[in-house]
């Protein structure tokens, strides 16, 4: 069945029972009757096939090229990788080749600017905001005057795990959806909903490397957090046009704040780019007098 703007209208679909959804995937939010890539893929070859022959013969399968057989991570080191491969493992634990050691870097909450908070998994919303954000993903390191060993690194910070975030979440299971602790009045508390904003968004650390070869975060004027209530000017052609006039800024000079930043670039002058994904699921509405228009179906805004 088709709805006037021929968008598929099915109440019962539901992409939590189907083979390729994984926790925390976003629901799909196009209806047309185009075949997913998924679709497409499993036409040609099953998911079983692509676990025992690995990418390779995937790829085979789908293109038709031929494709070398895939190396294996315990064949013996090139004198090109100039290191020991590291045998292949299913341990839940971090491994690297001998001679090699790996440290944790501006984890979740490390303190980077203003009063300098510690970390604490009773932080408020506030001294989130000083602190290093959530999920960590595209990242770049800006080196000071050439320095290896002395920069900016920015950081994305994709989404936010309430669970980890608040003390009221604890014991929700990953099984448990959609589920949100609200208070008696049946209201969100509002430091919560601050922290989650501010635990989203990108970091602005400066990060040096010390005498005995450690790695940590230097204190710096310039070290920042850009979050989801970041105030930022509205720049290029789109100013001051209708596609971005809102209730905060009427004449479309500015907006305020990111959210799940994922991917990454840099350009050649030496600016940052961020890049926001799924960020359908952070708007909707109750009014249920409000139609939906095309262009929030397609996006997945309900």
């Amino acid at each position: 069945m088709k709805d006037t703007t021929d968008h598929i209208v099915d109440p019962t679909y539901d992409h939590r029972a189907k083979p390729w959804f994984e926790h925390g995937d976003e629901r799909p939010s196009n209806w047309s009757a185009n075949p997913t890539f998924y679709d497409v893929c499993e036409a040609r070859l099953s998911r079983r096939g692509v676990m025992a022959g690995g990418l390779a013969a995937a790829v085979t399968a789908v293109f038709g090229a031929p494709f070398g057989a895939p190396a294996r991570a315990d064949e013996t080191a090139s004198a090109l990788i100039g290191f020991e491969p590291v045998m292949m493992s299913t341990d839940d634990t971090i491994v690297v080749p001998a001679g090699y050691k790996a440290e944790v870097l501006i984890p979740w909450g490390a303190p980077i600017t203003g009063s300098m908070p510690a970390f604490s998994p009773t932080s408020t919303g506030a001294e989130q905001g000083m602190q290093i954000g959530m999920h960590h993903d595209g990242m770049h390191f800006f080196a000071i005057d050439g320095s290896s060993t002395d920069g900016y690194l920015v950081v994305n910070h994709e989404y936010i795990e309430p669970r980890f975030l608040h003390g009221a979440w604890k014991g929700l299971t990953l099984e448990s959806g959609d589920a949100v602790v609200y208070d008696a009045d049946g209201k969100r508390n509002d430091d919560e909903v601050l922290k989650e904003i501010n635990a989203h968004g990108v970091s602005i650390v400066r990060v040096a490397r010390g005498a005995d070869g450690a790695w940590g975060v230097v204190e710096d004027a310039k070290n920042r957090r850009v979050t989801g209530l970041t105030p930022m000017a509205i720049a290029g052609p789109v100013r001051g046009s209708d596609h971005v006039k809102t209730k905060y800024s009427p004449d479309g000079t500015m907006t305020r704040g990111t959210l799940n930043n994922c991917a990454n670039g840099f350009t050649p002058w030496g600016t940052y780019l961020t890049c926001e994904e799924n960020w359908n699921g952070y708007f909707g509405t109750k009014e249920a007098t409000l139609i939906q228009t095309p262009h929030e179906k397609r996006y997945g805004v309900t």
